[in-house]
């Protein structure tokens, strides 16, 4: 199926004044929206953006000459979190880790940008949310994040480019062993949050509209939604400029695919969303369903005691269908150091495994050539001339009767030597050969797929329910104390 593809918004600070004549939510006073700390967007009002850092002052750290960090608990010298006294430094070297990671997959000219909020501590919320900014007109937009990255141009010289949150109120690993099976790896989480940042989210709310605004028709969406389809009908939930084609239906279903053909390749078929019904602000849609598998990064939910270091192929091809550079050598696209991607991981072809040109002698040097074909072999006899010797060599006479073929009319002795009253008949007895015992087959017609239902805690926190609906009050009643968490 041909799915258009996203416009970005913003690709130079000339394309600003484009934006005047664009369709303009109306929050005026409004400047750049984002995600708090229960992963909900929000707008931020000029009269709070002083709350937030500037760009002004120069960043705590630069990683990988891809990410500048600026830390609130740092510069408020909170003594929690980032700023822990204990912890701090082992925490900020675990985000210092997951940017590393990512500025060796991605290959972008420019540096984003991102501020690391003050820390939560109470433990009730999501455990952590991230997202980028985002500016109040209709359309795709990728993000501050996006596009500073992947244009090498700041949309905004003022402005940090995206956010991250999250609540220490959880118990938290950064042993890079990985977690214990009490706790939470906070690497696994890290990196879940900064793709979030990187663009990896869903604007949408659960009628199917923008959750930050929406002028008639058109609405405010991410570059992910622009990708999102119904898989039954392969009809796009957005269409081009943001004109809204879903419903609270559609974004309910457990049937939301991202159609992205490069996610398509890797994964053999568009790879399912994050659908439940009912709808969870800050979970659906901007996540993988769990029928994807159980160690993807952007999986709603973590356990305790897991650990997820690296994108899956397709997801890291997710990235590339947004509009990255990513850096896989054999998925065909050249990118970082690669010299060479020939789209397989195969030697002696051109390009090696570690997709450098490599030096390759042609198979047919110093091969002689082979024999013309078209010259008869005199070694092989004319199939058109009969010869006597070979056809009578193995034919008998048919006119002399042999004498080894019994008379059809006698009885079969070999026949009935089996069938005598020394022998159980095989269907004289029922219980001597019993039916096999039927074994349940698990994948049959009566077998119901993992749905995507799920609980949601006053706080925003939701557990996974993979039973029936009969887990429903089990699942209530532990749910403060669930192994399982979700991520905004």
């Amino acid at each position: 199926m041909e799915h258009p593809a996203p416009k970005t918004w913003l690709r130079s600070i000339a394309a600003a004044v484009a934006l005047t004549v664009c369709p303009s939510i109306s929050v005026a006073q409004s400047v750049i929206a984002y995600r708090d700390g229960d992963g909900q967007w929000q707008w931020m009002e000029a009269a709070a953006a002083q709350a937030f850092a500037r760009k002004t002052a120069a960043p705590d750290e630069t990683i990988g000459g891809t990410f500048r960090v600026t830390y609130e608990d740092l510069s408020a010298a909170t003594g929690v979190g980032f700023d822990d006294p204990v912890s701090g430094a082992a925490r900020r070297e675990t985000l210092r880790a997951v940017l590393l990671y990512l500025t060796s997959v991605l290959d972008v000219p420019g540096t984003a940008d991102l501020l690391v909020r003050a820390s939560q501590t109470d433990g009730r919320g999501p455990l952590a949310a991230a997202g980028p900014y985002l500016l109040p007109f209709t359309g795709f937009q990728g993000g501050l994040v996006f596009e500073h990255l992947t244009t090498g141009v700041d949309p905004l010289p003022n402005e940090l480019d995206g956010v991250l949150t999250v609540d220490f109120g959880f118990p938290w690993s950064t042993d890079t062993a990985g977690p214990s099976p009490v706790e939470f790896d906070l690497y696994s989480v890290l990196l879940h949050e900064v793709t979030h940042a990187l663009g990896f989210v869903s604007i949408l709310g659960p009628d199917g509209a923008s959750a930050l605004g929406n002028a008639g028709d058109l609405g405010l969406f991410s570059l992910f939604d622009a990708f999102l389809v119904r898989g039954s009908t392969e009809q796009p939930l957005y269409l081009d400029g943001g004109e809204i084609n879903a419903s609270a239906e559609d974004v309910t279903s457990g049937d939301v695919l991202f159609a992205g053909s490069r996610a398509e390749a890797a994964f053999g078929s568009f790879p399912p969303v994050f659908a439940p019904d009912p709808f969870l602000e800050g979970s659906s849609i901007g996540h993988w369903s769990f029928l994807t598998g159980a160690d993807g990064v952007m999986l709603p939910a973590v356990d305790r005691g897991e650990r997820r270091t690296e994108y899956k192929a397709w997801e890291l091809q997710t990235l590339g269908d947004l509009g990255y550079d990513v850096v896989t050598c054999g998925d065909g696209f050249v990118a970082g150091a690669e010299q060479c991607d020939d789209g397989n991981a195969n030697d002696l072809d051109g390009c090696n495994t570690s997709c450098e040109v490599e030096d390759v002698i042609p198979t047919d040097a110093g091969v002689p050539d082979p024999p013309d074909a078209s010259i008869p072999d005199a070694s092989i006899p004319d199939a058109s001339i009969p010869d006597a010797s070979v056809l009578d060599a193995s034919v008998p006479d048919a006119s002399i009767p042999d004498a080894s073929i019994p008379d059809a009319g006698e009885p079969d002795a070999i026949a009935d030597a089996g069938a005598g009253e020394d022998m159980p008949s095989a269907s004289a007895d029922p219980s001597a050969d019993p039916s096999p015992t039927a074994t349940p087959d698990t994948f049959g017609s009566d077998e119901k797929l993992p749905t995507e239902a799920s609980s949601q805690s006053p706080a925003g926190c939701t557990v996974k329910d993979t039973g029936t609906d009969t887990m429903w009050p089990i699942l209530l009643a532990l749910l403060l104390t669930a192994r399982r968490r979700f991520m905004s």
